[in-house]
């Protein structure tokens, strides 16, 4: 029985109570035999995949680019290396899923989490404030146009 995910696997971590409710979850599977038969036609297949190596490559250099852009934006307020790579790591962590529904909270965060990273290297509370406001401002907009 699996109620609310309350199951003898779940509430017994030994082996046989986990193998025990596999077994259950297995056996009650409603396994069917296929009514007919086709062909798969392999060279279909193949077309499909190397259309998809495409989409993935172009995916790769789109992100390669934003990477590159995000890198430039940072590097216009930022010439310390240390300073940089903590910013771009902020940025990478919350830019990673963003939520749009939240969009301003998200905005608002990246803000106050990179003013907090330059106020600690020694840039004063203003120069920070606004460096701040001008990265998230131009991100925004990168991550808007693409």
């Amino acid at each position: 029985m699996n109620f609310y995910n309350i199951n003898q696997g779940a509430l017994f971590p030994e082996l046989e109570h986990q193998m025990a409710y596999i077994n259950y979850s297995m056996c009650k599977s409603n396994v069917r035999s296929a009514s007919s038969f086709e062909k798969i036609d392999f060279d279909a297949i193949k077309a499909e995949e190397s259309k998809e190596g495409v989409e993935i490559a172009e995916s790769v250099v789109k992100e390669e680019l934003v990477d590159k852009a995000i890198y430039d934006i940072v590097s216009q307020y930022i010439s310390d290396d240390a300073i940089k790579q903590n910013v771009l790591r902020i940025i990478t962590r919350q830019t990673e899923y963003i939520d749009w529904a939240n969009k301003e909270a998200t905005i608002s965060d990246l803000r106050r989490k990179i003013k907090r990273s330059l106020s600690l290297q020694s840039i004063s509370s203003d120069v920070a404030t606004q460096s701040a406001r001008n990265m998230v401002s131009q991100l925004v907009n990168l991550y808007v146009k693409k």
